[in-house]
């Protein structure tokens, strides 16, 4: 595909584009360093995974890498906080209130973009180009829609902790996660309650065996591990239809219109 084959926005032009992925992916080397010394494991995820099978490397217009954590989330994202250099920021509730996914971002302190599609992200402390990285639950049938109401509550709890959300809307927002909670509960008896699953909120429920054991996976000349069974995984996903198809131009969304990269130390 033309390096040039998508929708600009704002300032932003081509070389910016080429030279935000360099920097994304310095980020993901000094996480993957950090994961290989402790033998933890990741797999590349959502639109990075697509950009390995269809690019081996990033979607041309997308802005970020995505990995999976799959156990002891928080001693991970504890060793990250200890021994990531220090050009770089793990970003959570705890430095920033107003930041209140359930993930954590990685964060680069040297740069800085303005967002366009997830608007809130220009509220937090560090806005620099980053990698995210999800927490996949190993649970059951039974259990995952619990799962996903539970993490649904604790994030409306932090937007009305934060003061992005008001009393009213963290009321309705509950009372919809209720709901979508009994409605999913009921769906389930048709389903085996004691399967294994991993799960991400909505976003993802595979079985294990579509992503254990492991692989490599070529992207932008250098290695990171995925899923085994790419097509499985990403059919679980929220992805419809043909993944290898390239979208729409209009569709191909950078969700920014400014990026500023600033030297490294």
């Amino acid at each position: 595909m033309e390096s040039n084959d998508f929708p600009l926005q704002g300032t932003i032009t081509y070389e910016l584009v080429a030279e935000s992925h360099k920097r994304i992916l310095q980020i993901s080397r000094e996480i993957k360093k950090v994961f290989n010394k402790h033998d933890i494991p990741y797999s590349i995820f959502f639109g990075t995974l697509i950009g390995a099978v269809r690019h081996k490397g990033f979607v041309p217009w997308d802005l970020d890498m995505d990995f999976g954590i799959f156990d002891k989330y928080d001693d991970v994202v504890k060793i990250l906080k200890d021994e990531l250099p220090s050009w770089l920021v793990v970003l959570d509730n705890s430095i920033d209130p107003n930041y209140c996914a359930s993930w954590v971002k990685v964060v680069d302190r040297f740069s800085e973009f303005h967002a366009t599609t997830f608007g809130g992200d220009n509220k937090y402390k560090f806005r620099g180009l980053h990698v995210d990285l999800y927490n996949i639950k190993l649970t059951t049938h039974n259990t995952a829609c619990e799962y996903r109401r539970q993490e649904a509550l604790d994030y409306y709890t932090r937007k009305l902790q934060a003061g992005t959300m008001t009393e009213d809307e963290y009321k309705e927002q509950c009372s919809k996660a209720e709901t979508n909670y009994r409605k999913e509960k009921s769906e389930r008896v048709l389903l085996e309650p004691d399967q294994p699953v991993l799960a991400f909120l909505k976003f993802f429920e595979g079985r294990p065996d579509c992503v254990f054991p492991l692989k490599q996976y070529e992207f932008e000349n250098e290695t990171f591990l995925g899923p085994n069974n790419y097509d499985e995984f990403l059919k679980s996903c929220y992805y419809k239809g043909n993944y290898m198809e390239m979208p729409p131009y209009e569709k191909r969304d950078m969700k920014m219109d400014h990026i500023e990269i600033f030297p490294l130390p």
